[in-house]
């Protein structure tokens, strides 16, 4: 997809924590922890490849990251591991949604999102379709859009994953085939190159709705819809990591937030692993 006049809507939300993963390799559950915002302990955190810089608390004077517990041990910083109100842990809600045991064995790089689940939670869907399920994933949702607005919403594939899964992008305008317009705006909703932050695809997708459902309605918001979609190119791409997303519904790994590729080459996925969608774009960084 070739940037053009894209208005770039980024939609991103952080779930429990902002903090960067750590670039060194590391075994273990990722979980969020509590720092004390010192400036020897802001040293020692960036210089071990943590983000510094996000997830700081002005009141209580902390900063939250995501790490192993041995990654924060090693770096005698008095991290605090975060529970919830019922006393968990991410990674052991994690196991619990998925209805694993704690001591389940992680799986092979060959199928990492293989015991990939979302049957306990409410709202959140994964990204590959379970068939019968009575949920919509993702990849249903936009097998749905564009079955039912032929016309007015068409896909294109942008890139692949290492897992094979096709990186979509839905183009919602009149006449949509999928292909520019020429001399047509276009608006960008980019959402989840992080795959922890559940929350922004989340928003992509129910804005993709809205605009859909509101579309030819002599409303208010459909006339200001209709307005929008018939003289502008607007651009859905829910989910930039559809590899990394669906390993967040995979026992104990909900905090993962890079993609799944393989950088040690030992066949297993564990914390170290994955390149970081949002820090490693060819241009304008670095």
């Amino acid at each position: 997809m070739q940037l053009r006049t894209w208005g770039v809507c980024g939609l991103s939300a952080v779930a429990l924590s902002a903090g960067a993963a750590p670039a060194v390799a590391a075994t273990g559950d990722l979980d969020a922890y509590s720092v004390k915002a010192t400036p020897s302990n802001l040293q020692k955190l960036a210089k071990a490849g943590f983000d510094a810089g996000e997830g700081r608390d002005s009141k209580s004077g902390t900063i939250d990251v995501v790490g192993t517990e041995s990654q924060l041990r090693a770096l005698k910083v008095g991290a605090t591991l975060i529970r919830d109100a019922k006393g968990d842990s991410a990674s052991e809600r994690s196991r619990k949604n998925a209805g694993a045991d704690v001591t389940a064995q992680r799986t092979p790089v060959s199928n990492p999102t293989a015991s990939a689940t979302d049957a306990r939670y409410k709202v959140w869907t994964k990204y590959d379709a379970v068939a019968g399920d009575g949920k919509e994933q993702y990849t249903e949702q936009y097998a749905r859009v564009v079955r039912e607005n032929r016309g007015l919403v068409a896909p294109r594939v942008t890139g692949r994953t290492y897992g094979g899964r096709d990186i979509l992008a839905l183009q919602v305008t009149k006449g949509a085939t999928g292909g520019d317009i020429a001399k047509r705006p276009a608006v960008l909703y980019n959402a989840m190159q992080h795959a922890r932050e559940w929350l922004a695809g989340e928003t992509c997708r129910r804005t993709l709705d809205y605009v859909l459902e509101n579309y030819g309605k002599a409303t208010p918001a459909g006339q200001s819809v209709t307005r929008l979609v018939d003289t502008t190119e607007l651009w859905f791409v829910c989910v930039n990591n559809p590899d990394g997303y669906e390993y967040t519904f995979t026992p104990g790994n909900r905090l993962w937030r890079k993609n799944l590729a393989d950088n040690d080459k030992n066949g297993v996925i564990v914390p170290g692993d994955g390149v970081d969608p949002n820090r490693n774009f060819s241009s304008n960084w670095g």
